[in-house]
């Protein structure tokens, strides 16, 4: 501003300087001449009623160059000193103690205050607490992310002189040049008004920088949910990737243990034949010795006489053990063998024999 504002006191001093050589000149060099009260002749240059008026007003030297180039009514008010009668008016009400006049200007949101984002650190300090750290800041727009954004500050401009500043002889590429779309588009850094500004200078940084930024933050926003959607249908088929593989290995082990279940039944099945085998080998060896063993007692043992059979006796019958029991004959006149004298005796009655025995059981036979 301090050099803006000697630029004008330069021209206003060249003005003047006009002014006064214009009170000397001659006539025939276009002045015009006045007669004041007194009598007296003065000379006036001869200037374009639009720049006298210019030079003389007392307020803002702004709403004669509006009024000249019929510049739309609904302009704001400076934010900031914009000519030397207003820097004059400003300097004659703070030295009378009397507060500046306001204008009505954009509302700085959060957004616009520049401060470095922090967060807290992942180590503690020598107090147990998690110092604040600088956040990294976001990586420079590029590819797709970097045309979006340029698109978006060309249409933003657009509508930004549609909308204050038509009618006017200001085009959109005055009011946001290519170069600070340059700057700005991959900058992603830029965040604050302050940012803005140190980036590039943009004259309307005060006043439109607020909705610049916003857009410039949709343009991150929906970026942002584009590669959040990428990488949800990435993690989607990741996830599908996985399940597939775990139900093929679910199936793989279902049929692992089918296999492992039929080996062990085939296994089993085999230790019981085996055991079978074994049982059979082990009763028929036994027996096998059993044999030997009985043949080698029976070959040790002396051999037996035999039994001598006693000569049967008819009409005779026998117990296993004990005494004989009379038997009647009931063929008479058959002839009968001799008995043994001493121990037996014959008896005839009734042309019956009847005999009666005293024999050893174990040599006594029955007859018929």
């Amino acid at each position: 501003m301090p050099s803006s504002l000697t630029a004008l006191q330069r021209i206003e001093e060249v003005l003047s300087l006009q002014y006064r050589l214009g009170e000397v000149s001659d006539e025939d060099n276009g002045d015009t001449v006045a007669v004041d009260g007194s009598g007296e002749t003065s000379f006036r240059k001869k200037v374009e009623e639009t720049l006298r008026e210019w030079i003389k007003v007392k307020t803002c030297r702004r709403d004669v160059v509006d009024l000249y180039f019929a510049n739309p009514p609904n302009r704001q008010e400076p934010t900031g000193i914009c000519c030397d009668n207003c820097h004059q008016s400003s300097l004659g009400s703070s030295a009378a103690g009397s507060p500046r006049p306001s204008t009505p200007v954009h509302m700085r949101d959060s957004a616009s205050v520049h401060s470095t984002p922090m967060t807290p650190s992942k180590t503690l300090n020598t107090n147990g607490k998690r110092p604040m750290s600088v956040s990294k800041p976001p990586p420079p727009r590029k590819s797709d992310h970097l045309q979006d954004a340029r698109q978006a500050l060309q249409s933003f401009r657009v509508r930004l002189k549609k909308a204050h500043f038509t009618p006017s002889s200001l085009t959109a590429l005055a009011i946001l040049p290519d170069s600070i779309i340059k700057t700005l588009a991959p900058a992603a850094h830029i965040q604050t008004i302050d940012d803005l500004e140190a980036a590039t200078n943009w004259i309307y940084a005060q006043r439109y920088g607020i909705e610049l930024l916003d857009t410039l933050r949709r343009v991150d926003q929906h970026e942002a949910e584009r590669r959040q959607a990428v990488k949800d249908a990435k993690a989607a088929a990741r996830h599908q990737v996985t399940a597939a593989r775990q139900e093929e290995r679910k199936r793989q082990q279902a049929e692992e243990r089918a296999t492992r279940k039929a080996e062990r039944l085939l296994e089993q099945q085999r230790q019981r034949e085996e055991k079978v085998r074994k049982n059979a080998e082990e009763k028929a060896r036994k027996d096998y010795e059993k044999t030997v063993q009985q043949a080698q007692r029976n070959a040790k043992a002396p051999a037996k006489t035999p039994r001598v059979k006693k000569a049967p006796i008819v009409g005779c019958a026998t117990l296993q053990y004990g005494l004989a029991t009379p038997t009647l004959s009931l063929t008479p006149h058959y002839p009968t063998r001799a008995l043994t004298p001493s121990t037996h005796g014959v008896v005839d009655f009734n042309h019956a024999t009847i005999a009666f025995s005293k024999f050893n059981h174990s040599s006594a036979t029955r007859i018929p």
